[in-house]
């Protein structure tokens, strides 16, 4: 029934009217695709491409501190390289 609430809470809208109980034979195997797409994480820095299922504040979290790592090590490259260039011009 957890499968039920979850997908009432986040994504219909408070309409309540599917239940697991409706869908006997599919039940365990919803509940079981349920659980793996709540549960999954990325296993490949390619992965990180997709937004999780769950906590998208995390995710977006991750991607601005991977822009700031990215920008800061272009900054000490481009201030390593403009001290080797002025060290040799005298």
């Amino acid at each position: 029934m957890n499968i039920v609430h979850d997908y009432r809470d986040h994504w219909s809208g408070g309409i309540s009217s599917a239940h697991v109980s409706d869908f006997p034979i599919y039940a365990s195997r919803l509940e079981y695709i349920h659980q793996r797409m709540t549960d999954w994480r990325p296993l490949h820095i390619f992965d990180l491409r997709h937004l999780p299922y769950r906590d998208p504040v995390g995710y977006y979290a991750l991607v601005i501190a991977m822009l700031f790592g990215v920008l800061s090590v272009a900054s000490l490259i481009v201030s390593i390289v403009s001290l080797k260039s002025g060290s040799n011009g005298h």
